[in-house]
């Protein structure tokens, strides 16, 4: 058997035994129980990357590989919220708030509505990155495509968008 059969085995086999537990471990972290689905398949797709990868070491990385991946997470999460919070607190201007904010919400549903005449795909991955605040390596990840195309298809469908917003303001 060869080397990288042997790491496959290790990893698939660690997957079967190991894979509702970390799924648990993984959800009681964060809250989320598809997001936990999601980070697990990433945690046996990265320790398919190692090289030194043993029956003994492979329950100890993979939890290690999910703690790492479960903080990322977090700390993404945390400043999404922050900048979110500056940019509301910043940049709310006086006057009527009450018009700002229909008119954000008539933006966003202008946007909602050309994200829908794009193309399957290029709808999926913006959708993902904008709403969901997936990164491109997850949305490849997600989507089963290469990052170069998941970065193609938000590259098209922003600027798509972008352009069709412009015309709808203009």
């Amino acid at each position: 058997m060869s080397e990288q059969e042997n790491k496959s085995s290790i990893v698939a086999s660690a997957y079967i035994k190991l894979h509702d537990s970390l799924v648990v471990y993984i959800a009681n972290r964060t809250g989320d129980r598809s997001a936990a689905e999601d980070i697990c398949q990433d945690v046996f797709l990265r320790a398919l990357e190692y090289e030194l990868i043993t029956p003994e070491t492979i329950n100890s990385f993979v939890y290690t590989i999910a703690r790492h991946l479960i903080v990322d997470r977090l700390r993404r999460r945390a400043c999404q919220m922050a900048a979110r919070t500056y940019i509301k607190s910043h940049y709310v201007t006086q006057g009527n708030t009450t018009f700002h904010e229909v008119s954000g919400r008539d933006l966003e549903r202008v946007e909602k509505l050309h994200v829908s005449h794009l193309s399957p795909m290029r709808g999926k991955v913006y959708t993902l990155s904008r709403y969901d605040g997936m990164t491109t390596a997850e949305i490849a990840t997600a989507l089963d495509i290469s990052p170069r195309t998941a970065e193609t298809h938000l590259f098209a469908a922003r600027k798509e968008v972008r352009q069709r917003m412009k015309e709808c303001i203009s």
